[in-house]
């Protein structure tokens, strides 16, 4: 069986070259490789190390936001105990005024001012010492035509006592109105409440209400207390705005106190500020005599609650 014999033989031998070329192709690919396996174990590495400094960095920026976090909230609570106080001496410093619109005069009024404020209270409010009553000051709140006017008692009495009276306007024509004096960062929240009124169904009785601290004014509306969108940010910018040059509030500082507050997360701003409440009502001065609100009846702006 030669021919068999010679099959096998070749088989044999070309198996045996097969093996010999894919050895020399795999040594020729290895040594063509090499440099590039190289290459790819030093990407490798790379890569982890880079996987090492990326949680390494983001350690560090996880710090650095809790620390951002930490003192965002502490800057805030601060600056805002601060503004708490310094509206809360405004209010307090005014509580012996009253202010007086839709009285006419003329640019530039000067001593007739205080002649027809006593003939107001004379006449229309009713008050009967209305001539004889002490003011410390009573003078238009500018020098311009129809100007409202400013009138501060030398008693709470007395204050109170024209407050109460000021119901007595319902029965004329005058288109005059009598409020407790507030400080001007607190004129946004009123105009605020105001208007809200202006759109309230005829039915709805409402009352405003003035307190000595925060929130300084709101509005009761049947049973319920309407919600604002003046809050402490709104309070700290008008502050900036309306009393820069506040003594114990620093522009800068109150600046950065709402740059913080509208860059911080969400939940920093929800817990920052709402976390205030506590510390505001605990650390403000509050001004000696009751802490009941003065109110003012639906439909008027006449305060009507006696309230030392």
């Amino acid at each position: 069986m030669p021919g068999n014999n010679t099959v096998s033989l070749n088989s044999v031998l070309l198996e045996a070259i097969q093996k010999a070329c894919n050895k020399a192709c795999e040594a020729a690919v290895a040594r063509a490789m090499a440099p590039y396996h190289q290459e790819l174990l030093d990407l490798r590495q790379d890569v982890k190390n880079l996987k090492e400094e990326k949680n390494a960095l983001q350690y560090d920026l996880d710090q650095l936001r809790n620390q951002y976090e930490n003192k965002a909230k502490k800057t805030i609570a601060n600056e805002t105990v601060t503004a708490i106080r310094v509206t809360d001496t405004d209010v307090h410093r005014r509580k012996w005024n009253i202010i007086i619109q839709g009285v006419p005069g003329e640019k530039d009024e000067n001593e007739s001012t205080e002649k027809k404020i006593r003939e107001l209270g004379q006449t229309d409010l009713r008050i009967e010492s209305a001539n004889s009553m002490p003011f410390r000051t009573c003078h238009r709140l500018q020098q311009a035509k129809d100007a409202g006017i400013i009138v501060r008692f030398s008693n709470l009495t007395d204050r109170n006592m024209w407050l109460n009276h000021a119901k007595n306007l319902r029965n004329t024509s005058k288109k005059i109105s009598i409020s407790p004096d507030i400080p001007p960062t607190l004129k946004p929240l009123k105009a605020e409440l105001l208007n809200t009124r202006i759109t309230l169904p005829s039915a709805e009785k409402s009352k405003l209400l003035y307190h000595k601290t925060w929130p300084y004014l709101t509005l009761k509306i049947q049973e319920r207390t309407h919600k604002t969108k003046f809050a402490i940010p709104s309070l700290l910018q008008s502050l900036v705005i309306k009393s820069p040059g506040a003594s114990n509030l620093k522009t800068n500082t109150v600046k950065s106190v709402l740059m913080a507050t509208a860059a911080a997360p969400a939940g920093v701003q929800g817990v920052g500020i709402l976390s205030l409440v506590f510390m505001i009502f605990q650390l403000s001065p509050r001004a000696p005599g009751s802490a009941e609100p003065y109110q003012v009846d639906a439909g008027t702006t006449f305060c009507s609650k006696q309230v030392p």
